[in-house]
């Protein structure tokens, strides 16, 4: 187990465990932006503070040796519905 720094965007600073080696990583991550979401990501339980406000995407960084994920961008949960509910 090992940890995996978070940089940029609304989870800047903070470090996730990952029970999987670094090579095994997702090379993308998404992640709820919303009252609970730090708490959900740390295995916490979900104390439904209110609704998501977004949607964040990191990407892992490979140039360097240290595992992180870098910001790469956002995209509201309005604008994340209806392009779900467009495609289906």
């Amino acid at each position: 187990m090992f940890k995996v720094e978070f940089v940029g965007g609304p989870y800047d600073g903070h470090w996730q465990k990952f029970a999987t080696s670094q090579s095994q990583l997702p090379l993308d991550v998404i992640c709820l932006v919303c009252n609970d979401g730090l708490r959900l990501i740390g295995g916490g339980v979900a104390e439904r503070r209110g609704p998501c406000s977004s949607v964040a995407l990191y990407g892992i960084d490979s140039s360097t040796s240290t595992a992180r994920y870098l910001f790469v961008g956002a995209i509201s949960a309005k604008d994340l519905r209806e392009s779900l509910i467009d495609t289906w």
